[in-house]
């Protein structure tokens, strides 16, 4: 007669299944600073030989500045790709110069330099005007021009440039 005999078990395959939400635009929060290109104008006083003062001339600045911004970036999933296109809309955080930004870029998920992004696109950017003064207007100094300067209701539009990291 035959015996029964006990053997070890040993496991042949071994398989994962994993299920997911797939999704398309995968999005992601980012910090980082965009380069920023903008104009405005400054004012001052000028005075006529009686000393009394007027505005003057208004003279146009040009900001090329780095703007402190948080993003939200929406990044297409391509399937072993290491890097991704994405769209990004977000807020630059300079005080006393508002500005949201949309733009596109890339994202890297190349080995050493993982969740790093660079994009590019428009800043609107709110700048203070004169609100109810105007050039050649009587003032009693530049105080009173520091007084009437608001928030313009138009945005300006400005071309940005940023590179972010992504959490």
């Amino acid at each position: 007669t035959k015996e029964i005999v006990s053997i070890e078990s040993k496991e042949l395959i071994k398989r994962t299944v994993r299920i997911r939400k797939f999704q398309r635009f995968v999005p992601e929060v980012s910090v980082g600073t965009a380069f920023t290109f903008l104009k405005y104008n400054s004012y001052g006083t000028t005075s006529d030989s009686t000393g009394q003062q007027f505005v003057g001339t208004p003279t146009e600045n040009t900001i090329k500045n780095l703007n402190i911004t948080t993003m939200v970036n929406f990044n297409y999933y391509i399937p072993n790709s290491p890097l991704h296109p994405l769209y990004q809309i977000g807020v630059g955080i300079n005080s006393g110069i508002p500005t949201i930004l949309t733009g596109f870029g890339l994202r890297s998920n190349i080995n050493g330099i993982k969740r790093i992004a660079i994009a590019g696109g428009i800043a609107m950017t709110w700048t203070k005007e004169l609100h109810d003064l105007k050039v050649g207007d009587k003032i009693s100094g530049t105080d009173d021009i520091d007084k009437d300067y608001k928030y313009n209701s138009a945005p300006k539009f400005t071309p940005y440039v940023a590179l972010q990291y992504n959490f």
